[in-house]
């Protein structure tokens, strides 16, 4: 579609397809410059003064309004046992979360040791390999390391079974306890 624009002060020019696409060289250097030009300018938007907004006229009161006003009444009487059940709820959150650090800080440092012991052993197995002067003594190495390593997995696996089982329980402890607590008391009639 072709649109007719003008700019102020100048002559009109008609925007087209062609006008659009990127100038081409030509022999004519100046005429590509002013169809550049021309549509640079048509791209710049002038501003347009928007109409203001018609005032709205008030709205009828209702006899009831949306938002309740603020009374000078007391707080339920359960609000301040709920109030300290969630800060109590809070507590127990935060508990089982150092719980959780710290189980997590101490799984971190078994597997590290774990994995030093390793580093230790595959470098003493180098260094029994190069001194091995037979096959016989070579299967021997073998079996030995194939020992270590698989009693070493088992014994680093039981471990890691047992501080996880107790970092999940300090862990769940303080917030079973506060589950139990909360509905016990919410369980309670209020009076």
């Amino acid at each position: 579609m072709a649109a007719r624009k003008t700019t102020a002060g100048k002559k009109p020019v008609r925007a087209t397809a062609a006008t659009a696409k990127e100038p081409t060289v030509s022999a004519e250097p100046v005429v590509v410059q002013e169809a550049t030009t021309a549509v640079q300018e048509e791209a710049r938007l002038e501003p347009v003064a928007l109409p203001k907004p018609e005032p709205k006229p008030p709205a009828a009161k209702s006899a009831s309004p949306a938002v309740p006003a603020r009374t000078s009444r007391p707080a339920p009487a359960g609000y301040p046992d709920l109030a300290a059940l969630g800060r109590e709820n809070l507590a127990a959150v935060a508990r089982a979360n150092a719980a959780l650090v710290k189980g997590f800080e101490e799984l971190g440092q078994e597997v590290a040791g774990y994995a030093q012991h390793n580093l230790v052993s595959a470098v003493d197995t180098a260094r029994a390999l190069v001194g091995v002067r037979t096959i016989a003594d070579l299967v021997a190495l073998n079996r030995k390391v194939a020992q270590a390593t698989l009693e070493g997995a088992l014994a680093n696996s039981a471990r890691l079974s047992e501080i996880g089982i107790r970092v999940a329980t300090e862990a769940l402890g303080p917030l079973n306890d506060r589950v139990a607590q909360t509905f016990g008391r919410l369980a309670r009639p209020a009076g």
